[in-house]
């Protein structure tokens, strides 16, 4: 018997129809019993399966549609899009004004351009009238100015005011009916300065007087009132000192409310809950929330944000009150703190840093708030959720804003970074160039390694008007390349349309995709609304197969040379229940099984192989090779007697190896016995008949 087995191994083929597990077999059907059917494995139930996907979901027939039903969820760090309403990054698109909205953001406008770089500025009430004030850096060995608006008109409240050695302007307040500016440089004079209305006091000499020991002060980078007194932090950088001052007469009188007796630097301060909190920066890289209780004359820390601020200049907007909580912002990270608990919210992306500005939060210089919302230098908070927000004039690649202040119309007048002296405020019209207002967000299923058919993408939209456009885009190589889905246009639309089904054309197959959505009106004067995109796909999973087949297990089977199988029926029946018993993974040979070899090596990437074969591959079809008992899996599109062509690596979820000469390739099945019934027909005394019913699956 050994010998007719080793013999059946190498020679299967030219004896029975199918072998599992190198044991072959005669296929018998009967009219109502086919001898030999192959499928894939059923799906469990049909259905349509929408939203969010489990691996579960994907068995049915039919499209499938991913919806993105809201928009007011805003950006998040991972790349799945889910009907979480939330989505990637956008430039120049507001999502946050209206739930379930896409529009494009307002236009920027020059409202004046300096001599100097703008760094700070507030709207002021000085001699009972409010006004906009504008503090800036010292062009060459000029001096520090400080801009007023009237009526529209910006003019110079400072002349000379400032000394040479002060180098910049690092906050304008308001307090008891004076401006107040502090300043950052190398000086003894103007650190702090007040302004009536007409004229100006240097509160330096004061200050310093206060402080005991001290040989100067020459900074001053953050103020705030609590309780109607005035505290300011004061720094020497030079003599390694920095302290909290504070004034409750308009300056006449000053006080020391906290020597430290070492260097650091006081970068913001506010009032919250009528006590005194404020970031100090320290010479260890430590960036530390502390407070002052006024009541309690104690000054104690809250937290350290270790490695979380860089010595990289002055800020006057990194701690909010907003919603009843202390927003803080350091350079990487923003927190809410409501006096007890300190919650971490937000954390930059670096994957986002490394696409762009249009992607980055930029939140180095801090917040303001307007209308119910802060805004940082790309980010916008609602309480609940972060947006990205808009792109200067020229929305180039190094292009970035940051808010500088609120006026008392409650309009937003911004810094742009690539040009200081300039100061920006929003415009009634839109961002007119649909390429530069864009949103982003992507599509990848839980089980990333099922293939998707691409079959259409839905928008939905309100009317359009004339000029109005919103182009539409897909990836499928992680945004190295877009390809266009449609653009939709008053033209293509007309007045009165407001949905539209784009069927995509072609065989689109991905794992993941990313959808872009650009938007502009052409003249600027509106903007299109987005409401609704829905995606439809087919799941194209790499399927299992099954086999159910009828097997001949009577005695004397006749074999396909004209032999008869010299195991008798119960030797053929045992050895496939047993099969079935031990619970294992075994070899299966199909009807069409076929094997070669390769003539040379194989490197993991070829696409090509030369091959000896006994038997003739089909033109197109599977191959395999299983080394170490592991199986890489390939698909071919052509074949010759010598070599196989066009070969599609690591196909069927498994990954691409290199082979040696000789490695056997063939295009049989790992499977398992899933079940089997055994019917006898008859029996005489000298001989049995009887068929099994076997069900294999594939592994």
């Amino acid at each position: 018997m050994a010998d007719l087995y080793d013999n059946m191994a190498t020679d299967i083929r030219n004896k029975y129809h199918i072998a599992i597990n190198t044991i072959g077999y005669i296929l018998r059907g009967a009219p109502n019993s086919p001898a030999y059917t192959r499928s894939v494995i059923p799906s469990q139930v049909n259905r349509l399966a929408i939203s969010d996907i489990n691996y579960s979901d994907f068995a049915g027939t039919g499209l499938f549609y991913t919806a993105q039903t809201d928009w007011s969820g805003g950006i998040k760090s991972e790349s799945v899009w889910r009907d979480d309403a939330k989505f990637y990054y956008s430039s120049n698109i507001n999502a946050y004004s209206t739930a379930g909205e896409l529009k494009v953001e307002n236009e920027l406008e020059l409202d004046e351009e300096f001599s100097e770089d703008t760094y700070c500025g507030a709207a002021v009430t000085v001699g009972g009238t409010i006004n906009s004030y504008v503090g800036t850096y010292k062009a060459s060995d000029a001096n520090i100015k400080i801009y007023k608006n009237s009526a529209g008109t910006w003019s110079d409240i400072a002349s000379t005011t400032f000394h040479t050695n002060q180098n910049s302007a690092a906050y304008v307040m308001g307090h008891k009916d004076l401006l107040w500016v502090g300043t950052v440089g190398l000086g003894d004079d103007d650190v702090i300065e007040s302004y009536d209305g007409s004229s100006w006091t240097d509160n330096s000499a004061t200050i310093l007087a206060a402080l005991t020991g001290w040989a100067s002060v020459k900074a001053s980078r953050a103020a705030a009132e609590v309780g109607g007194i005035l505290y300011a932090g004061v720094d020497d950088y030079l003599n390694n000192n920095c302290a909290i001052v504070s004034t409750d007469d308009a300056g006449t009188t000053w006080a020391v409310v906290k020597d430290f007796g070492y260097y650091a630097q006081i970068v913001a301060m506010t009032d919250y809950n009528s006590k005194l909190y404020y970031l100090l920066y320290d010479v260890s890289n430590r960036l530390c929330l502390r407070v002052y209780d006024p009541s309690s004359l104690t000054d104690i820390e809250v937290r350290s944000f270790s490695s979380q601020s860089k010595s990289s200049g002055v800020w006057d907007k990194l701690l909010r009150v907003f919603n009843g909580k202390l927003v803080i912002t350091t350079y990487t990270k923003i927190y809410e703190y409501d006096g007890s608990n300190l919650e971490e919210i937000f954390l930059i992306d670096p994957k986002k840093t490394e696409i762009g500005k249009e992607a980055d939060s930029l939140l180095r210089y801090g917040c303001i708030e307007k209308d119910s919302k802060l805004y940082w230098g790309n980010l916008i908070y609602d309480g609940e959720s972060f947006f990205n927000h808009k792109k200067p004039l020229g929305d180039g690649a190094s292009d970035y804003l940051y808010p500088l202040f609120i006026d008392s119309a409650n309009n937003i007048y911004y810094k742009y970074e690539s040009s200081d002296t300039k100061l920006y405020k929003n415009a009634s019209t839109y961002k007119a160039t649909t390429a530069k207002n864009f949103l982003v967000f992507s599509e990848m299923s839980p089980v990333v390694s099922i293939d998707k058919l691409l079959y259409s993408i839905t928008a939905i939209f309100e009317k359009m008007v004339s000029g109005d456009e919103i182009k539409i885009e897909y990836s499928i190589n992680n945004r190295a390349t877009w390809a266009t889905a449609a653009t939709l246009t008053y033209t293509t639309e007309g007045g009165t349309n407001t949905k539209r089904e784009i069927i995509i054309p072609g065989n689109i197959l991905f794992n993941k995709i990313w959808w872009r959505v650009s938007m502009a009106n052409t003249g600027g004067a509106t903007s299109p609304a987005l409401l609704d995109l829905i995606m439809a796909y087919r799941p194209m999973p790499d399927y299992k197969n099954q086999w159910q087949v009828r097997l001949n297990m009577s005695d004397g089977v006749k074999l396909l040379n004209r032999q008869n199988d010299e195991r008798d029926g119960a030797d053929l029946s045992s050895q496939l229940w047993n099969e079935k018993l031990v619970k294992r993974k075994v070899k299966f040979q199909d009807i069409d099984y076929v094997e070669c070899s390769l003539k040379t090596a194989m490197t993991k990437t070829q696409t090509s192989a030369m091959i000896t074969s006994a038997k003739k591959l089909p033109v197109q079809g599977r191959i395999r090779s299983v080394s170490g008992n592991v199986a890489e899996e390939m698909y071919y599109t052509s074949a010759k007697a010598d070599r196989i062509m066009g070969i599609t690596r690591g196909a069927r979820g498994t990954t691409a190896r290199a082979y040696l000469s000789g490695q056997v390739l063939d295009n049989g099945y790992d499977v398992y016995v899933e079940d089997i019934t055994t019917s006898l027909n008859f029996t005489d005394e000298e001989k049995t008949e009887s068929i099994a019913q076997v069900l294999l699956i594939e592994s």
